[in-house]
Parts: C-alpha cells; structure tokens; sequence
C-alpha cells in the first residue's frame, strides 16, 4: 500500500511526503515527479538544491525540473559548500555547466539570502536539500532564510520533503536558547 500526503497551507508552503512506497521511501521529488509537477505548472522556478538532491533513479533535482514541463527553472541557488557539497568556504555565483541556469550562492562573506535581483522572476520557491538530522546545520536556517525572502515577495514556497538520514524517528536534544541564535543555530 503506499500513502502520500501533500499539505498546501495558506501561507504557500506545499511540504510533499510520502512515507511508504511499496516497501520504501519516496521523495518528495519523485512524489512531485508523479504528479506531473501539477504544483508548479506554468511557474518560473526557484530551486535552493544540492546535487545530493537525488531521485530514485539518481537524477539531480536541478536537471529534473529543467526538463520538466510546463515548468521553467530560472534560478538555483547554492547552500553552504556549494551544489557539489564539496566546497569549503565563501561559495560564489556561477552558472549550471549542464542546464546554464544561473546559480546564486547563499554562503558568501556578504550574502546569506536570496537576493531581491535574484528572485525577480521568481513565481515559485523549492526547496529540495538532502538534511543530515541536526538542527545546528546551515541547510535548516537556509531554509529558514529563504523562506522568509519568498513570503516578503508573496512567491509560494514548497518544500520537497526527505528521509532524516538518522532515522526519521529519534529527536533529542535541548531547545535552542534564543542567545545562541546564528546562521548555525536558528530554527528550534
């Protein structure tokens, strides 16, 4: 039996999951995947992506949504260590080698958040970034950040959901104290 659930909240925020698929997890990529991108039809796109951003067949997030239809990527946008997460220190913008889409770093000594120049044509924001289970990473306040850059613009977020590479169930820890909010430390 697989079950799938999408939730559209009135803020614009779409978060795909899909807890079973036929013995199996699927993303919310491959969800959206299935749905024929029905969310984001006839929307120029925003992605914050890593090429750890996979479907189940092993294609980038980036490539899928450049190729698919009724879709136009205008954007990506790079967390800390660039899209190849390899890179240590400030990442600079470039350019998508295979879909020349241009990419704009969110770990750069002057820049944390989207751009306002970056998102102008910008009519739908996704999020499709792999998380490692811990709250004191980059990738949630990166979440967090940009978010927050879409609802000032009125862009529809949607979040592609993916398993917690811990286990998806185990949380502990204590709550973060509001002193120690940072670019590490930023969302509870």
């Amino acid at each position: 039996m697989r079950i799938s659930l999408i939730l559209l909240l009135t803020c614009g925020l779409l978060l795909v999951v899909s807890p079973l698929a036929e013995g199996g997890v699927k993303t919310g990529l491959d969800v959206l995947i299935e749905n024929d991108f029905a969310p984001l039809a006839g929307k120029r796109v925003g992605l914050l992506t890593a090429e750890t951003a996979i479907t189940g067949d092993r294609q980038r997030s980036i490539d899928v949504l450049a190729k698919a239809p009724n879709v136009t990527l205008v954007a990506i946008f790079a967390p800390e260590h660039g899209l190849s997460a390899t890179r240590s220190g400030p990442i600079e913008d470039g350019v998508d080698t295979v879909t020349r889409v241009p990419i704009h770093s969110l770990y750069r000594e002057d820049r944390r958040r989207p751009a306002a120049e970056a998102l102008k044509d910008v009519d739908a924001f996704v999020y499709d970034l792999p998380d490692f289970g811990a709250r004191f990473l980059t990738r949630i306040t990166l979440l967090g950040y940009c978010m927050e850059a879409a609802a000032e613009r009125g862009i529809p977020f949607y979040v592609l959901d993916r398993p917690n590479f811990i286990n998806g169930v185990d949380v502990g820890g204590p709550l973060l104290d509001e002193e120690h909010v940072s670019f590490v430390g930023y969302i509870d």
